[in-house]
Parts: C-alpha cells; structure tokens; sequence
C-alpha cells in the first residue's frame, strides 16, 4: 500500500479560500495556496507551487450550470513556466439529486506552447459520503492524442487520501 501510495500520490497542497459577495447571481471565491514538492516525479514539479485561483459558478434553469475558474501557478524550481496561467469553462446538467455530466475545457498558457483539454464525464453519488465519476478527455498536444479515461471512486475521511492506480483513486 506505501509504495502504491508514493508512485501515484500528487501533489499535497495547503490553502486558504475567500467567498466573496454574489455579483448578479455569480458564486466567486478567492483561493490562494501552496504545493508541496513531496509527489511522484512523473506526474509532479519538482518544486513548490504557489497559485491564485478565481472559481465561478452560475447556475441557469432547469438544472443547468456553468463554472469555471481563474488561475495562476508559479513553479520556482522551472522559470520558463512562471506564471502560468490556466482558465477553466464548464457546462454540467444535474439529473436529479444525485447525478450529473459535465463538458470542460481547460488550457495552460505559460511563456512555451499552450496545452488545451476538453472532457467531459460525470458524477454519481450513491450515498451522501460516497461518489463515483468518470472523466473522458482529448487534447490537440502529443500527450493527449490517445485521449484519456478515467474513473474515481471518492469515500471521504478525516484521516489518509490514498490514490492507487492510474484509473482508480480512493479516499480512505
């Protein structure tokens, strides 16, 4: 379990989170935080990440919902990324009270060639502390080509997230 632990875990980040007033029926917060270098070298920077974010929400009738969100990373330890940018734009519909689908793009625009994704997935949460979701994803850069699949399930606690597994993360 220990050395699936360190293989897959990410990046453990601290941080702070402002709501702010709603503006014209927008939910928006503001979200400073720190990433720790402690995850594993393939999918983490080798560095601490500092970063604002600026998430969105606007729900619309009959159970639709757009969201997004503003952010700036900087990696320290890789100054060609600084800053980077990342903006986020989602469309998600709810079916009833415990399911929905979401389509989302997502870009990285640093100083080098920007990387786009667009997925898309959704959520099924079978109890009130327990979720499943998938995502479905492609992106126009190399690493995205064969497009992406994935699939979580989340059982909350206070003590351990544990992500095991490239499809599979649980949280113990």
């Amino acid at each position: 379990m220990v050395a699936c632990l360190l293989r897959h875990v990410a990046v453990p980040v601290v941080s702070v989170k402002r709501q702010l007033p709603v503006l014209f029926g927008f939910y928006i917060s503001l979200t400073a935080g720190l990433g720790f270098p402690t995850g594993a070298a393939k999918i983490a920077s080798r560095g601490y990440q500092p970063y604002i974010q600026f998430p969105w929400s606007h729900s619309i009738a009959g159970g639709w919902r757009v969201q997004g969100m503003f952010t700036l990373f900087w990696f320290p330890s890789e100054s060609t990324r600084n800053p980077t940018f990342e903006p986020t734009f989602s469309i998600q519909r709810e079916f009833g009270p415990s399911a929905d689908l979401f389509v989302e793009y997502v870009g990285d625009y640093d100083h080098q060639r920007p990387h786009q994704l667009v997925d898309g997935g959704g959520s099924w949460r079978f109890t009130k502390n327990q979720q499943l979701d998938f995502h479905v994803g492609f992106g126009p850069e190399q690493q995205h080509r064969r497009s992406l699949f994935r699939h979580r399930l989340f059982v909350p606690s206070r003590r351990l997230v544990w992500r095991c597994g490239r499809k599979f993360t649980m949280i113990l």
